[in-house]
């Protein structure tokens, strides 16, 4: 998994629970931070990757659940870690302080990392009642309550404007997207309704989407699928003040990228995953370290 904020990648391996940091700038890349000694029973272990622009510093946070069944009880409880790119080469633990779990990849907006509160299915949908901020400076969670009429099967969080939004599909050729405005205290929410040019392949709403910071573009890219191939190469530019869409070919791409892997069922064979499919980011140049510095 890749997570990027402010001019840095995280790279996270689920398989062996270790994350590295990674500048693209500089080159620099950081050792691999392992899980902390003793910690057992990771289950659902979600990752967000943020930066605090008061104090200049990137934490990578990491939370999981345990069933308490393991430990004698009913339910189940929160364990999060943090640490600090540059300074730590460990992870410490977190006060995670709210009662919720969360789900799907997160998104760092403007000094906090957000995740979208785990909902319950009815009606073919997913109720989900609000979002869970981590303030990157103060290393405190809170909760967001969402609208009361958002109703999604998928979502998409993402920055709007400087603050965190949430894009979900309405049907196939519309979707809304909801603008928190937050002031800590009395945050709102405004609506968006989006129509999806003619050409688009509502049975994937998005892979990648992305505001390009200090303008009114939004960046949409289908996710894309045997059945069209058009996707794949395919960015469509959205304008927010003038409502309109603009389809961008990029040009000098494979269509789709396989990659071999080594079959565990048949020895000296190989097998090939699922096509590796392009996504984007809106980075800017970073002189931040990644590793640990010296006390000189």
């Amino acid at each position: 998994m890749l997570i990027s904020s402010n001019g840095l990648f995280c790279l996270v391996d689920s398989l062996k629970d270790s994350t590295r940091i990674y500048n693209p700038s500089t080159g620099e890349i950081s050792p691999s931070i392992q899980r902390s000694p003793g910690v057992r029973d990771r289950m659902f272990a979600t990752y967000g990757f943020g930066f605090d622009p008061s104090t200049k510093k990137h934490k990578v946070v990491r939370a999981w659940r345990i069933p308490k069944a393991k430990i004698g009880v009913d339910g189940e409880i929160i364990n999060c870690e943090v640490s600090t790119v540059g300074e730590d080469n460990t992870w410490r633990k977190a006060d995670y302080g709210v009662n919720a779990v969360i789900r799907g990849s997160s998104v760092s907006v403007n000094g906090s990392i957000y995740w979208m509160k785990g909902g319950y299915f009815q009606s073919g949908f997913a109720n989900y009642e609000s979002l869970v901020a981590f303030d990157v400076g103060s290393e405190k969670f809170r909760e967001i309550s969402l609208p009361k009429s958002f109703r999604a099967y998928t979502f998409k969080l993402l920055e709007v404007d400087g603050g965190i939004s949430v894009l979900h599909k309405l049907d196939d050729f519309e979707v809304n997207l909801w603008i928190f405005k937050d002031d800590k205290d009395n945050g709102k929410w405004i609506e968006e309704i989006i129509s999806m040019p003619s050409d688009w392949d509502g049975t994937n709403l998005y892979q990648s989407v992305q505001q390009i910071p200090g303008t009114d573009i939004i960046i949409f890219k289908a996710k894309g699928t045997y059945d069209a191939p058009r996707h794949f190469i395919s960015l469509y530019h959205y304008d927010r003040k003038m409502r309109t869409f603009k389809k961008v070919k990029i040009l000098g791409l494979p269509a789709m990228m396989m990659t071999p892997r080594e079959s565990f069922s048949l020895p000296n064979s190989l097998a090939t995953s699922p096509p590796i499919d392009y996504g984007f980011f809106t980075m800017i140049e970073s002189l931040s370290p990644v590793q640990k510095q010296q006390q000189g």
